[in-house]
Parts: structure tokens; C-alpha cells; sequence
């Protein structure tokens, strides 16, 4: 459930981010496998979920948690200058923006911190205007790093709105992960942008699985 309502007994996702928010330091939301199943979805009503401090949260695995937007907003959003997050064990899903300029449909990382991605997914996400990079995720300066995870089925769709899975401002580190199917309108690198495909930065690629043909300008219009 996405409430702000600290009245009752349960403690939604977006409470326990306020929380930390205001808990100065590193913090760690962590799910309680045993009282979840299969399928679960925390619909994001109330928009985005606004970061300001270095977080981890931590799911049972991504095809037991999802944190969907609903088409409604981006997922994520952190905001601290130096702020790391870490993502674990989840699916980031259904996150669209569509003003000019807004970056980052599942994750925008304003942040010359480190995005860890553990074990997530981050598919069907979506920037609809122009400037707007990173249909799945979105780093302004920070390093992203990718563990097992999958980034898939994300796009953009207006002009230099570069990297339609991921766009790393600050360096790309894929370990055991699929990067595939994402696509740009009209700007080319599809899948990737930033650190394997400009020179000033630095990519490790350990282990990856990534379609060479993915990696090539996906554009559907020039």
C-alpha cells in the first residue's frame, strides 16, 4: 500500500523513506520475505518516491516485489548531491515522465554518489519529451553499477534523450546482467549511453550479457 498515514500500524515503503530521509547517515528499508508471496506490487499512488539521503532498500527478489509507478511518474528520485542507494532484490516498473527535461523514468540518481543495482529489474519505464535521458535509469554524475539485474523493454522518446535503458553520466560497472530491448526514438544508443560509449569515462564489463545489436542506435526515426 503507498500511504502516508503514520496513524496506523503498518509502515508503507514511502513512510519508511520519509523516515530515513529525516535519520541523518546510511539507512536500510528491509522486506520481510515471510510475509510476502509471489506477485506483490506496491502501487505508487502518490507519485514518485523522493530520496535525500544514502539508502539501501532490500526485497525478496524481483519476482516477488514490484515497485510500479502506474505510468503516473517516475519510481525513483534521489536528490542528495552525494547520496549512494542501493537496490536489492526488487522490479522497478512503470515509471513515465513527460516534461522537457525530465530525466530518468524508473531512476533518476542526481548524485556523483554510487546507484547499486542488486538483483533488480528495471523494465517498462519510459521519458516521453525531449532531453531526457535514461528511460530505465538515469545518472547525472555518479557511478551505476549493475549486479545480476536486468534492464529491459525501457525507452525515450524525444531529441538527445540519449540511452534508452541507461544513461551513465559517471562511470558503468555490469557484472552478470542483461542490458537488451530498450530503444530511443530519436537519438541514438538505445540500451547504453555514457560509460562504454564515451571515451572520458571508464566501463568493466565482468560477465556480461549484452547484444551487440542492442548496443548499436536503435532509432525508430532520424
Amino acid at each position: 500500500i503507498d500511504e502516508m498515514d503514520f496513524s496506523n500500524f503498518g509502515v508503507s515503503l514511502r513512510e519508511a523513506i520519509v523516515v530515513a530521509n529525516g535519520s541523518p547517515g546510511a539507512d536500510v528499508i528491509r522486506f520481510d520475505p515471510s510475509a510476502l508471496g509471489t506477485g506483490n506490487s506496491i502501487d505508487l499512488v502518490l507519485g514518485q518516491l523522493t530520496i535525500t539521503d544514502s539508502l539501501s532498500i532490500e526485497g525478496p527478489a524481483a519476482d516477488q516485489l514490484r515497485i510500479d509507478a502506474l505510468g503516473n511518474s517516475r519510481v525513483i528520485n534521489v536528490i542528495d548531491p552525494s547520496a549512494d542507494l542501493t537496490l536489492t532484490g526488487l522490479t522497478i516498473v512503470g515509471g513515465l515522465t513527460t516534461p522537457a527535461g525530465a530525466s530518468g523514468g524508473g531512476v533518476r540518481f542526481d548524485s556523483l554518489g554510487t546507484l547499486l543495482l542488486s538483483d533488480t529489474d528495471v523494465i517498462n519505464n519510459r521519458t516521453g519529451s525531449d532531453n531526457a535521458p535514461g528511460g530505465g535509469v538515469y545518472s547525472s554524475g555518479g557511478k551505476v553499477v549493475l549486479e545480476r539485474s536486468v534492464v529491459a523493454m525501457n525507452s525515450t522518446a524525444g531529441t538527445d534523450a540519449r540511452g534508452g535503458g541507461v544513461y551513465a553520466g559517471g562511470g558503468l560497472i555490469i557484472t552478470d546482467s542483461t542490458i537488451a530491448n530498450n530503444a530511443t526514438e530519436l537519438t541514438a544508443y538505445g540500451d547504453l549511453f555514457g560509460a562504454d560509449m564515451v571515451a572520458d569515462y571508464t566501463a568493466a564489463v565482468e560477465g556480461a550479457f549484452a547484444r551487440a545489436t542492442d548496443l548499436l542506435d536503435r532509432r525508430a526515426a532520424t
